[in-house]
């Protein structure tokens, strides 16, 4: 089997386990926010009697309590991804040096990179904000919609169950973009590693 070929197959086999990867965390993210964070920010309506007439500060309030859950649930998420893409890290350089050092038929000396420069991945930016920031935009955007759906659920009065499902929106919402960030994650790691591989 000629080099390009086996080079071909071998990155054919490794996006495919990319892919996985991407599915893999994906499931890991929203099976944490629907378990360990969204059921917490229900609950928060839930236990109430009543929410129309609520006064101001009191609406304030409610909204300030679902929206720390949903800070903290998000930074916990970040977390979680963050340990697997550190990993996908070192084992996508590992990837990048074996296959090319295993397959060409001469010696070729390629080295790893250091920790240091593969977490410069990091903070490079991928379609306009870094990981950290386009996490922020969720915990961000979520609160803002949380409060919106709030004030307007109080406005119409509607019952405890009308606004848990305006909540509920907001939640799939939540989950729908940190979908995106982790399978974007994934793939910008990925080709991150790639190049500061072969630059190195």
């Amino acid at each position: 089997m000629s080099v390009n070929r086996s080079l071909f197959d071998l990155g054919i086999s490794h996006a495919i386990k990319i892919e996985r990867l991407k599915a893999g965390e994906t499931r890991k993210i929203i099976k944490f926010l629907n378990s360990e964070v969204y059921p917490d920010v229900l609950d928060r309506i839930s236990r109430r009697s009543s929410i129309p007439g609520f006064g101001t500060d009191r609406l304030k309030a409610l909204a300030a309590s679902m929206n720390s859950i949903i800070r903290s649930g998000v930074t916990d998420a970040k977390g979680i991804l963050k340990e697997d893409l550190d990993k996908l890290l070192i084992s996508e350089a590992n990837f990048q040096v074996s296959s090319i050092t295993e397959t060409m038929p001469i010696q070729v000396r390629m080295s790893i990179p250091n920790v240091r420069m593969l977490q410069a991945s990091f903070k490079k930016p991928f379609e306009g904000h870094t990981l950290g920031e386009w996490w922020n935009r969720l915990e961000k955007g979520s609160a803002l919609e949380l409060k919106r759906q709030l004030n307007i659920g109080v406005t119409s009065g509607d019952t405890i169950p009308e606004i848990s499902k305006r909540v509920k929106g907001v939640l799939r919402s939540s989950s729908v973009a940190a979908t995106r960030i982790t399978r974007t994650a994934v793939t910008h790691i990925s080709a991150q590693a790639r190049e500061i591989t072969y630059k190195e």
